[in-house]
C-alpha cells in the first residue's frame, strides 16, 4: 500500500502541494525540513524590494564575518585577470582530473592567497569533509 502523500501549505499564496524539495526549498531550522513559502512565492519576494534588502544585508554580513576569504577569492580573480593564474575553463582537478570548477585555497592568510588549486566540485567538497 502507498504512503499517503503529505502535502503542505503556502503561507503566502495559500495553495497546497505535496511537502517535497520540488514544489518547496530546503530549511534545516524548520520542523518539516522544507521553507514556509512555496518556491513561485519565494522567487517573487527576493525579486520584490524587502527580498533584495534581505539578500544585501546577508551578503554584507558574510562579507563582515569572513574577511580573509573574500579577499583571498578577490585576489585570485585578480591574477585569472591579469594572466598569472590560468582560468579555470583551462584546467584539470588534481585528485580526478575532470574539468575543474573551484580553485581550493589551503590557508586564507595574505602570503598564501593565489597559492591555489584547482579541484572539481565533488573533489572541492570532499576536501571539505561536505561528502563522507
Amino acid at each position: 500500500m502507498d504512503a499517503p502523500i503529505v502535502l503542505k501549505r503556502c503561507v503566502k499564496c495559500q495553495c497546497e502541494y505535496p511537502a517535497t524539495p520540488v514544489y518547496f526549498f530546503r530549511d534545516k531550522s524548520r520542523k518539516d525540513g522544507l521553507f514556509h513559502l512555496c518556491k513561485p512565492c519565494q522567487k517573487i519576494w527576493k525579486q520584490g524590494e524587502k527580498g533584495k534588502e534581505y539578500e544585501r544585508g546577508k551578503l554584507k554580513r558574510k562579507r563582515e564575518r569572513h574577511p580573509m576569504k573574500i579577499a583571498a577569492r578577490s585576489a585570485v580573480a585578480r591574477a585569472i585577470k591579469k594572466g598569472k593564474l590560468p582560468h579555470l575553463s583551462t584546467q584539470l582537478c588534481v585528485c580526478c582530473a575532470q574539468p575543474a570548477t573551484n580553485y581550493h585555497h589551503e590557508s586564507y592568510e595574505r602570503e598564501n592567497w593565489i597559492k591555489v588549486f584547482p579541484l572539481c566540485e565533488r573533489c572541492h567538497k570532499e576536501t571539505h569533509g561536505q561528502i563522507p
